[in-house]
């Protein structure tokens, strides 16, 4: 039996430009520089380095989020030894339950915006 969402109806505009990663990084895009140390790149590697870590960690954040609902959704969190998603999420990566909700609220609105679907 699937649990039944806790959120309403999303109210929140997240503009898809804001939520949605850039398209795949070219090969250029993804080659490190040749030194990694802060200290020794100039203002621009850095600067190109630390975009380069938020494109990746916005990817990894739409993944994560994603993967949560499909677990809501399916209430496999059950088999996981777990008796609800807000468990689950504090369980494995220490959420609090507003953090869940806000993460499973999000994934409802990105859902909604046909070039942001993660699904």
């Amino acid at each position: 039996m699937t649990p039944a969402s806790p959120l309403a109806s999303p109210t929140a505009d997240v503009p898809c430009s804001e939520a949605t990663p850039p398209a795949v990084e070219t090969a250029q895009e993804r080659r490190e520089p040749e030194s990694t140390t802060p200290e020794t790149l100039s203002a621009e590697k850095l600067h190109e380095h630390l975009q380069r870590c938020h494109r990746l960690g916005a990817r990894a954040r739409l993944r994560l989020i994603a993967a949560l609902r499909a677990l809501h959704k399916s209430g496999l969190y059950a088999f996981l030894g777990c008796s609800s998603i807000l468990q689950y999420a504090a369980k494995h990566f220490g959420n609090s339950e507003a953090l869940t909700y806000e993460m499973l609220r999000v994934a409802e609105v990105i859902d909604t915006l046909p070039k942001c679907r993660l699904s």
